[in-house]
């Protein structure tokens, strides 16, 4: 049978180790917490961005397809609406980043 010596030194054993976890715990919930925070200010980022780009495109008869949802499927190189070139005007099998779209700059 354990002393009160063994029990006690193995409830301070405990006891350290639940605060570790706990501190440990709390560091992984601020770190999440920081990433997430992080994407969404990217999100919006680029969504007005996507919104800019779309907004500079319509004038010179560039539409910008919306990015696909995560873990969607893409246009895949389907052809887009006639006499409105975009995202999916590239030819088949060509493959885009869809993070940067070329837009040609207007004259005057």
């Amino acid at each position: 049978m354990a002393t009160f010596a063994e029990y006690a030194a193995l409830a301070r054993q405990l006891a350290d180790q639940r605060r570790e976890t706990d501190r440990d715990a709390v560091a992984a919930d601020r770190r999440r917490s920081a990433l997430r925070a992080t994407l969404e200010q990217l999100t919006r980022r680029l969504d007005a961005q996507s919104h800019r780009l779309d907004q500079l495109g319509r004038p010179a008869g560039v539409h910008l397809e919306p990015a696909p949802e995560p873990g969607t499927a893409g246009t895949g190189g389907a052809a887009a609406a006639p006499g409105r070139p975009g995202v999916g005007a590239y030819p088949q099998g060509a493959t885009t980043t869809g993070a940067v779209v070329a837009v040609p700059a207007a004259t005057s």
